[in-house]
């Protein structure tokens, strides 16, 4: 005789090690098979989510849409316009999203295509200084130290905050100034660390008019003279800075602000344009003007830098910080027209 409730228990065990088996080599629904056609068994909704099944959903979805919103669209009735129409959708969606891509590449530029840096401009040496907090761990990433000793110091920052502190600890001795365009940044950070020198100032150019600044500046009468302070009719000119600004000697000119992120936000551009007008305008007779600029990565900061600081004078790259170094003495091409900045660039 055959012990029924044996057999059935041996045949239970039997199906659990035939399913651990296929499940344990990639047959099933959580196998580590790569290639589908390998699997035994793929799960009870493979179908629903791969193959013509999502397509036949997207398809159904863009004609529920309409119809719901009254146009004349229904798969069951007409499956041939909805099919058409659906078909017409992807392809103009492709040629919109490639259109946006090239206004945005045009505007802003690509990195990756440009032209490379001059090899000898990636050579250049520098220390680096990292912050770590108590428990060992990096939070300030690295930060280019300057190897030369600093007296004067200014800084068009993109949030000076508290890093504001290390700067202007590498110039003790000196007068270390933060122009900054956010007030109330400026004020929350001062209560704090009311050591720092720090103004608030407005910046009037946005990004948008970039193209537009660089090819009319030379016809305006206003930027035709080396005069900044209180220069309106010359739109690049950042006229109403603190007079220390225009007065000081400047041996160092950092420029990370405005933000310029998008078209409708200010650029760096009348920063940059007052900058060569800072340099040219106080005729120093002997000594350098060292300028870094950061985010050269892009078309707006790279296209100004070349006509108004000059590639020329550019000394050293290190990612998207470039670091201009201006002698003095230099023969600026100016008439009563127009002032040629970078005549030999």
């Amino acid at each position: 005789m055959v012990d029924e409730a044996k057999v059935d228990e041996s045949k239970q065990m039997d199906f659990a090690k035939v399913e651990k088996r296929v499940r344990s080599t990639g047959g099933g629904s959580t196998g580590t098979v790569s290639d589908p056609n390998e699997k035994f068994y793929g799960g009870d909704n493979q179908y629903r989510t791969s193959g013509q099944a999502m397509e036949f959903k997207q398809l159904n979805v863009h004609a529920w849409e309409p119809y719901e919103k009254g146009q004349d669209v229904h798969m069951q009735v007409a499956p041939s316009q909805a099919e058409l129409l659906y078909k017409n959708y992807k392809v103009i969606k492709e040629k919109l999203k490639t259109k946006t891509k090239d206004t945005i590449m045009e505007k802003y530029g690509n990195a990756a295509a440009e032209e490379e840096i001059p090899k000898e401009l990636l050579l250049g040496q520098s220390e680096k200084q990292v912050e770590y907090d108590r428990a060992g761990r990096m939070i300030k990433g690295q930060c280019l130290e300057t190897p030369f000793s600093l007296q004067q110091h200014l800084s068009f920052p993109l949030q000076f905050g508290w890093l504001g502190l290390m700067w202007s600890s590498f110039n003790p001795h000196g007068t270390t100034l933060f122009l900054e365009e956010d007030p109330k940044w400026v004020q929350t950070i001062l209560r704090d660390a009311a050591s720092l020198h720090a103004q608030h100032v407005l910046y009037h150019t946005q990004l948008s008019q970039a193209d537009e600044l660089i090819r009319s500046y030379r016809s305006e009468q206003d930027c035709a003279h080396l005069q900044l302070k209180g220069n309106s009719g010359c739109r690049l000119a950042l006229s109403d800075l603190p007079s220390e600004v225009y007065d000081k000697e400047w041996d160092l000119i950092m420029i990370d602000a405005p933000r310029g992120y998008f078209h409708w936000r200010r650029g760096k551009m009348g920063a940059i344009y007052s900058i060569s007008l800072l340099w040219l305008g106080l005729e120093r007779v002997f000594g350098v003007t060292h300028v870094f600029l950061h985010d050269v990565d892009r078309k707006v900061e790279k296209m100004f830098a070349e006509e108004f600081l000059c590639r020329k004078h550019l000394v050293h790259a290190v990612g998207r910080l470039w670091h201009f170094q201006i002698p003095s003495g230099i023969n600026l091409t100016h008439s009563s027209n127009a002032i040629t900045f970078c005549s030999n660039n």
